[in-house]
């Protein structure tokens, strides 16, 4: 199994230019931020596409996971950390066929769940044993109740201990847009 690393992951900062039509993407304009698995390796590459193209059905191939954003404008400062409606955007993408994910998506679902944990922005329900006799955790969102809504299963994908943090840190910087 690989470990996410930084080299891999540098997809936090917008293009500027839909993937389709190579127009930019004006400021302030919404698009769609997409993450694509690269053709030869494991790595993660970003590809921006203008809501017209989205709207139209246009997908880049290889298409791991994706979230709506805005294009900031010259002047504004760059914020290169994905915001907390993003992450959560990302996760549930990540979470809606778990039986059809990639190996790569489930290591970056449960990382990505780890990251949400300490954000507080979701809670862990419990856990239970899954597949192989790995942990599964049962998670929810802050403030959902459990007679509502049903608790996400996230799937220990069998990192060690070590191995998970050190991969949640480059999984941190990569999105932040770290070096």
């Amino acid at each position: 199994m690989s470990i996410l690393n930084t080299s891999s992951y540098q997809f936090a900062r917008p293009t500027g230019h839909c993937v389709f039509t190579g127009m930019a993407i004006p400021p302030l304009a919404g698009y769609i931020a997409c993450l694509v698995e690269g053709e030869e390796d494991e790595s993660l590459e970003r590809r921006d596409v203008s809501l017209e193209m989205w709207e139209r059905g246009e997908r880049p191939e290889r298409l791991f996971a994706f979230w709506r954003a805005t294009m900031p404008s010259p002047e504004q400062k760059h914020d290169p950390f994905l915001g907390d409606d993003e992450l959560l955007a990302i996760f549930e993408q990540l979470c809606e066929n778990p039986e059809e994910s990639s190996e790569q998506q489930s290591v970056f679902r449960f990382l990505l769940a780890l990251l949400l944990l300490r954000k507080r922005l979701l809670r862990q329900d419990g856990s239970r044993a899954g597949a192989g006799g790995r942990r599964v955790m049962l998670l929810r969102r802050k403030g959902e109740n459990k007679d509502e809504t049903p608790a996400i299963a996230v799937p220990d994908p069998g990192l060690d201990e070590t191995h998970a943090a050190d991969a949640a840190i480059a999984l941190g910087r990569a999105l932040r847009g770290d070096e």
